[in-house]
């Protein structure tokens, strides 16, 4: 500052600086004419000293007019815009709906499972009734005969009703 440069480059300058030090810096900083560029992670610093901060992201600068508060009220600005916020409450009702819907799935396939269980051995009994329909004896004992059939209508109604059933499951 003494040598009237126009330029300064200073790299964080107030480290190992007490606060009287600081402020002498800061006064001097603000006076200077000329241009003075700065590095510094002491924000109090920057908010007085600078109007004009270079945000560097993924190799493209940004230009901020202002000082740091300004800058950081706009890369808040635009962080809301890019991001949606989502709150602890909101990602866990997301993973208990998860949950629920897992829970909801595991229970259509075991329902699934048994109606398709069930189907098997009514399967199994209509192919018993006719067997037993064809045996001669039945056949020539009408009540028995009348019975099986019975049966068999009903196992064939109840296979048609589980049917029905497992398709509004799939």
């Amino acid at each position: 500052m003494l040598s009237k440069s126009n330029f300064l480059l200073l790299d964080e300058p107030t480290n190992h600086l007490d606060i009287e030090s600081k402020e002498v810096l800061e006064n001097a900083v603000v006076d200077y004419s000329g241009t003075v560029l700065t590095i510094s992670h002491d924000r109090y610093f920057l908010n007085k000293v600078v109007n004009k901060i270079w945000y560097l992201e993924d190799g493209k600068i940004t230009e901020y007019y202002g000082n740091y508060d300004y800058f950081l009220e706009k890369l808040n600005e635009k962080d809301v815009v890019e991001e949606k916020v989502i709150s602890k409450t909101e990602i866990e009702k997301e993973k208990k709906k998860k949950r629920e819907i897992e829970k909801q799935e595991r229970a259509k396939k075991q329902k699934l499972k048994e109606i398709e269980n069930q189907i098997f051995e009514i399967e199994d009994k209509i192919e018993k009734c006719n067997l037993d329909i064809q045996d001669p004896e039945v056949f020539n004992d009408k009540d028995r005969f009348l019975k099986i059939n019975e049966d068999l209508s009903n196992l064939i109604k109840e296979k048609e009703n589980l049917y029905l059933e497992w398709e509004n499951y799939l």
